[in-house]
């Protein structure tokens, strides 16, 4: 991209004239249709200009490097970046499926036309998740326009679109792990930058369909993001596996009313998204219990599940957590006595480390 900035140049004008357009435009839900479509008809036919020409560079052996650049341009607008899908199904629920459709059946030829052209670049298996990307990108706002016109769109329901987001990191790292062979050994920080741009659309699509619907973001959208990103955590990731589910419920906390819904009808069970979110929490620690064969995991995990079986709500956590301030203040030692008691059980813990220490064999 460096010894040719052009192309970066090209999609970035071409970022910037879509948006332009799309604000210049009369895009309410009861504004003209037109100039939507045309400027999408023009957006596919720059997007099949990016796809020949990358795919020729790459497979001509001419400038691969700069075609490889192209394709990963284009990557943008298969995810649909210029958020025209959006703006189309919002004018029009009808029109707009249909189009979301037609945009699909056109992310899955190029994607098949860059699997022919170059199969070392993209493999079917990273073929198959940018499509489904793209499939899922392009769902959002479809989903989002026919339930708005059922009545049905709102706060709980853009809630349960986001629990999709799930599944992004895991998504993330299966494509960073697929294509970590064709990418660039001098640039494994640009190529971790891209395998995060299907996930990043997809959050933007979701920010967009909120925004267009008059729905004010709330925190606990980003619970079931991070509880992806906490199942994505290495293993020795300690801080992480334990700090991202925490801040899910934390971001959970006091959002019952506008979030919480109904079990079995109006009158049934209330589920308010601090539960959701420490059921998550429960599983996500659990996951990683199985997979690292960690204890201090484990302990997590029973205290989340044991915290949604006694039905926890703000207060009930505010007190727990002040009741565990307590117990740890009475631990630190006060005057002499505290503190000689401590060393006294300090030298007998001492003594039986060295004891066992002395029973291992060493080499």
């Amino acid at each position: 991209m460096k010894s040719n900035p052009f192309y970066a140049l090209s999609a970035s004008a071409m970022l910037l004239g879509c948006w332009l357009l799309s604000v210049a435009l009369p895009l309410q839900a009861a504004g003209p249709l037109g100039g939507v479509l045309l400027l999408m008809a023009v957006v596919q036919l720059y997007e099949g200009l990016l796809v020949g020409l990358g795919a020729f560079l790459v497979r001509t052996g001419r400038a691969p490097r700069d075609g490889v650049t192209v394709l990963v341009l284009e990557s943008l607008f298969l995810m649909d970046a210029p958020l025209l899908a959006v703006e189309c199904v919002t004018a029009n629920a009808g029109v707009g499926t249909a189009v979301a459709l037609g945009l699909a059946a056109l992310a899955a030829a190029k994607l098949a036309w860059v699997r022919q052209s170059a199969p070392d670049l993209l493999s079917s298996r990273a073929a198959t998740l940018l499509g489904a990307h793209a499939v899922s990108v392009l769902a959002v706002p479809v989903a989002a326009a026919h339930l708005a016109e059922a009545r049905l769109f709102g706060p709980i329901a853009l809630y349960g679109l986001c629990w999709a987001t799930l599944a992004l990191p895991l998504a993330q790292r299966a494509l960073r792990t697929e294509t970590w062979a064709a990418s660039s050994p001098e640039a494994p920080r640009a190529h971790a930058v891209w395998t995060w741009v299907p996930a990043a659309t997809t959050l933007l699509h979701l920010w967009a369909v909120g925004y267009v619907h008059a729905i004010p973001f709330q925190p606990a959208f980003l619970a079931p993001f991070l509880l992806g990103l906490a199942l994505t955590s290495a293993r020795e990731q300690a801080a992480r596996k334990a700090a991202l589910p925490g801040l899910a419920v934390l971001f959970s906390l006091g959002q019952g009313p506008s979030l919480g819904f109904h079990i079995f009808g109006p009158g049934g069970l209330l589920v308010p998204p601090l539960h959701l979110a420490v059921l998550g929490v429960a599983i996500t620690w659990a996951y990683l219990v199985w997979r690292d064969r960690e204890r201090w995991l484990a302990l997590l995990a029973l205290g989340g599940a044991g915290a949604l079986l006694v039905g926890a709500s703000p207060a009930w956590l505010t007190d727990a957590f002040g009741r565990l301030l307590g117990f740890v203040a009475r631990l630190v030692p006060k005057d002499s006595i505290d503190w000689g008691v401590l060393i006294v059980i300090g030298a007998f813990v001492l003594l039986a480390a060295g004891a066992r220490r002395s029973f291992v064999p060493r080499a």
